[in-house]
């Protein structure tokens, strides 16, 4: 089953830090096509390394089939970070994000799903000690972008 294509509300506020860290907060209503250009916004930041997603708020009409779908669309960027923690606090988020990561995940990409900001950033460390320490994250810390939404 496809989802309608209809485009809803779906801020996105994408938090960076100098050092390749970059905290992505994603919220309202959104389905495939939203999310799609969401995160082909993303690619246009090549110096990733390590990303937090935060989608606690948003609402999702999306099947497991385009979350497949999507996974693998972001697997083909080239410009791919070394870990991504992405926090979802809800059971539906929790396991939409589980589909996502065992489809995203690759040699160069690890995906682990939590259900707290504080657990993914102590993951965000701990697997990487030789990426940029994020564990004094604080919002004067950030550059803050929204990203530009396509015409409605």
């Amino acid at each position: 089953i496809i989802s309608e294509q209809r485009h809803y509300q779906m801020p996105t506020l994408v938090h960076t830090r100098v050092n390749g860290f970059y905290r992505l907060v994603l919220e309202g209503t959104g389905n495939l096509q939203d999310l799609r250009e969401t995160l082909t916004q993303l690619a246009v930041f090549p110096d990733t390394r390590k990303e937090l997603w935060i989608i606690s708020n948003l609402t999702l009409h999306i099947s497991t089939a385009e979350v497949v779908a999507l996974a693998e669309l972001v697997k083909s960027n080239p410009h791919s970070p070394d870990l991504v923690a992405i926090v979802a606090d809800n059971d539906l988020l929790y396991g939409l994000s589980r589909v996502f990561s065992g489809h995203r995940e690759n040699r160069q990409t690890k995906v682990q799903v939590f259900r707290s900001e504080d657990q993914a950033l102590d993951w965000l460390n701990a697997s990487a000690e030789s990426l940029p320490d994020v564990s004094e994250v604080s919002d004067d810390s950030w550059q803050y972008f929204r990203l530009a939404k396509g015409s409605r």
